[in-house]
């Protein structure tokens, strides 16, 4: 299936429980985008400096672990 717009985005989802990470992967590829798990703070930094033009949106759990908000 296709997004609303017609293009896929790159989604970054950084939680630190798996179930979630999960969840959220499995609905935004399902809906045609492409969606890329982080489970830390850390990583999450990395892969925006990483891939920083490349990234369209971040769905972020606002109490990830060893963040300081």
């Amino acid at each position: 299936m296709a997004s609303a717009s017609g293009t896929a985005k790159t989604v970054v989802v950084a939680d630190d429980t798996e179930f979630v990470r999960d969840r959220f992967i499995a609905a935004l590829e399902a809906a045609g985008h492409r969606a890329v798990a982080v489970a830390s703070a850390a990583e999450l930094l990395s892969r925006i400096r990483a891939d920083r033009e490349a990234i369209d949106l971040i769905v972020l759990d606002l109490r990830l672990p060893h963040a300081g908000g």
